[in-house]
C-alpha cells in the first residue's frame, strides 16, 4: 500500500493548474504582472541567503524565449540553455518511451554530477560583483 502526503488526483490537478498558469504567463496571453497579485512570486533561496539562486530569472528567460528574443532570454539565465533544454529533451524521451511501453532510460550518474557541478559554479560566478560575472545575474525585462 502506497501512502502519499497529498492524494495523487489532487496533486495532479494542482500540477496541471500550475502548468497552465506558467504557459499563460510565459506566452504573454495575459499582460506581464497580471498574475503577480494572484500568485506569490518569491525565491526562498534568495530570501534566506540574500543572493540569487541558479534559477532566478528562469521565468523571464522562458517568457523572452517564447516571444522569440533568444539573446535577451540567454541574458536572463543562460542556465536554461545549458541544463534546461537537455533536461527537457531527456524528459521527452523518457515520457515517450514510457507511453510506448518500453523501459524508460535512466539518467547516467555522471550527467547528474555534471549538472550539479554546473549549478554550483554558475551560482558562485553569478554572485561575484563586477563585470563580467555580474552579467550572469538576471535583469529586468526589456
Amino acid at each position: 500500500m502506497v501512502h502519499h502526503l497529498i492524494p495523487r488526483k489532487m496533486a495532479s490537478a494542482f500540477a496541471l493548474l500550475l502548468l497552465v498558469l506558467a504557459v499563460v504567463h510565459a506566452t504573454g496571453i495575459l499582460p506581464f504582472g497580471t498574475l503577480a497579485g494572484v500568485l506569490p512570486v518569491f525565491c526562498p533561496f534568495e530570501l534566506l541567503t540574500g543572493i540569487p539562486c541558479p534559477g532566478c530569472g528562469m521565468t523571464r528567460a522562458l517568457r523572452l524565449a517564447f516571444r522569440g528574443n533568444i539573446w535577451a532570454s540567454f541574458g536572463m539565465n543562460p542556465l536554461m540553455y545549458l541544463i534546461g533544454i537537455p533536461l527537457c529533451l531527456w524528459l521527452l524521451v523518457w515520457v515517450s518511451r514510457r507511453l510506448g511501453g518500453r523501459p524508460a532510460p535512466t539518467l547516467p550518474a555522471w550527467a547528474a554530477w555534471a549538472a550539479l557541478a554546473v549549478l554550483i559554479v554558475f551560482t558562485v560566478l553569478r554572485n561575484i560583483p563586477g563585470p563580467p560575472f555580474c552579467w550572469l545575474a538576471p535583469g529586468p525585462l526589456p
